[in-house]
């Protein structure tokens, strides 16, 4: 057999069916040089850039950004004032 003719291959005339399914996987090597990230998973947006220190590093959890906090009050003319991020 040379290299390229590997595989057997004939005709019938009957059909077959080959199921497959595929889905997808992460696979980590624990010989894997990363380190784990130690730092916040979760933060409240700042007036300020923010920076987490994730690069090349493994998460143990999702990081989560919490929405920008906001106030509704009531004001003396009558309608509502809205304060964002204070």
């Amino acid at each position: 057999m040379t290299p390229g003719n590997m595989f057997k291959i004939g005709f019938s005339p009957t059909k077959s069916v080959f199921q497959v399914e595929f889905d997808t996987a992460l696979e980590i090597k624990e010989s894997t040089e990363a380190d784990v990230y130690i730092g916040e998973y979760t933060l409240t947006p700042e007036t300020t850039d923010q920076v987490l220190l994730t690069k090349e590093k493994l998460l143990k959890e999702n990081v989560t950004v919490k929405a920008v906090p906001k106030q509704i009050v009531d004001n003396p003319a009558g309608g509502q004032t809205v304060t964002i991020g204070g």
